[in-house]
């Protein structure tokens, strides 16, 4: 009777051991595909005018417009130039932010701002709009350089808005003037 208690202690423990092993084996592969480096790279664009990098979640679908769309979800981005002239110099540049961010999501009523940011050191201001109906959002970046301004707006979906945060960042940051 003895010999037959010692394996199936025997029996439990190898079981036992299994379960383990396994859930330790599941447990790393998991933190390696955590841990491994992320595909994600840096992509330069360059036209007569402007010049900037962006990352590969991004894809460039239209080269005349500069549209970029994300590979793996909603998020778009357009990147447009307007023609810094003397007369428009003249005016107030958050005023002129203002009015193009106001004319970027003027054909749509359900857009309500949920906040305006200036970087007055770069020239950049930040408008930040939602559609509550249908949960999206729209961020108009206003650059002003030299000879242009340039306007980023960038809309995706409520709850992946964020995503992309670090990506919009790069376009922004690194946007120059062809001169």
């Amino acid at each position: 009777m003895a010999k037959k208690s010692r394996i199936n202690f025997n029996s439990e423990l190898k079981v036992f051991l299994l379960i383990f092993i396994a859930t330790v084996l599941i447990l790393v592969g998991i933190l390696l595909n955590f841990l491994k480096p992320n595909d994600i790279k840096i992509k330069s664009y360059e036209s007569k005018i402007l010049k900037f990098n962006y990352d590969t979640s991004f894809e460039l679908e239209d080269d005349t417009d500069i549209r970029l769309q994300a590979i793996d979800g909603n998020a778009i981005v357009y990147i447009k130039n307007i023609t810094y002239t003397d007369t428009i110099k003249a005016k107030d540049k958050t005023d002129l932010a203002d009015s193009l961010s106001y004319q970027v999501v003027s054909n749509n009523d359900n857009y309500n701002e949920i906040y305006n940011e200036t970087d007055e050191d770069n020239n950049i201001y930040y408008y930040l709009y939602e559609d509550y109906e249908k949960e999206r959002q729209v961020e108009v970046i206003t650059l002003f350089k030299d000879k242009n301004i340039f306007i980023i707006i960038y809309q995706n979906d409520n709850d992946e808005f964020d995503l992309y945060g670090t990506s919009i960042d790069l376009i922004v940051d690194s946007l120059e003037e062809v001169k």
